[in-house]
């Protein structure tokens, strides 16, 4: 989607330059009401793709953030206590909660299982102690798990407000295909038979009509496609 639009934006820059670098044989389109309607939507995408750009980079980092949370969750917290439940209170051990969910489980999946990991072995909590745990492991094990959430529901914001971003961008980029239409029109009717100018407009309209339908299409697809579901492997204990 980013790269469609930043073609987009590329193009109608494109025609920009050509508006000024020909402005005796447009005559007076350039001060005309047409050719500030597509600044304006020019101008607009530019806002829009810094925009994105920003949500992009957050995102991305959101992402690496509940990663790495993740991983500290699970290698952490979740296979030393269930190691050393297995190795001191066998009874415990083989209690649902007490083992490692398996690596294929979402994030939400893995604070859940944490938790009632947890609530399993706190009645234990001296005797893991013992066997070496730290003595708040409990506290930190949530702790963790809390952490792992909050950082799952900030991903989710950001990723509405890039949702409400993607979409507002359809509307932009249709406004400025219209735009560009409307001034195709009336760059023909000045240019008349000029060449090489006709061609190296038709070339710069043609490659606005073609990124903004692409990027339309990008919109849609990414706005419409679903994530598809967790499939969970069978839980083993941790060894």
């Amino acid at each position: 989607m980013q790269l469609r639009y930043s073609q987009m934006l590329a193009a109608m820059r494109q025609g920009t330059q050509f508006f000024d670098a020909n402005g005796v044989a447009l005559g007076d389109f350039n001060t005309g009401g047409t050719r500030k309607a597509y600044d304006a939507v020019t101008a607009q995408l530019g806002v829009l793709a810094e925009r994105q750009e920003a949500l992009e980079f957050k995102a991305r980092g959101e992402l690496s953030k509940e990663k790495e949370l993740a991983r500290a969750l699970r290698r952490q917290h979740i296979v030393p206590i269930v190691r050393v439940a297995r190795a001191l209170v066998p009874d415990v051990a083989r209690l649902d909660p007490v083992r490692v969910p398996p690596y294929k489980s979402n994030n939400t999946d893995l604070t859940s299982r944490a938790r009632a990991l947890g609530d399993a072995v706190e009645a234990h909590a001296e005797q893991l102690k013992a066997g070496g745990l730290a003595d708040n492991f409990v506290a930190a094990l949530r702790a963790a798990s809390d952490a792992l959430d909050a950082a799952i529901v900030t991903k989710g914001v950001h990723r509405r407000e890039r949702i409400g971003a993607t979409e507002g961008i359809v509307d932009v980029v249709r406004r400025a295909r219209r735009a560009t239409a409307a001034a195709d029109g009336l760059v023909r009717a000045r240019l008349g038979a000029r060449e090489p100018l006709v061609t190296e407009w038709q070339t710069v309209a043609r490659k606005i009509r073609v990124t903004a339908r692409q990027a339309i299409r990008a919109v849609t697809e990414s706005t419409s496609t679903s994530n598809p579901p967790v499939v969970e492997a069978p839980s083993t204990k941790a060894a």
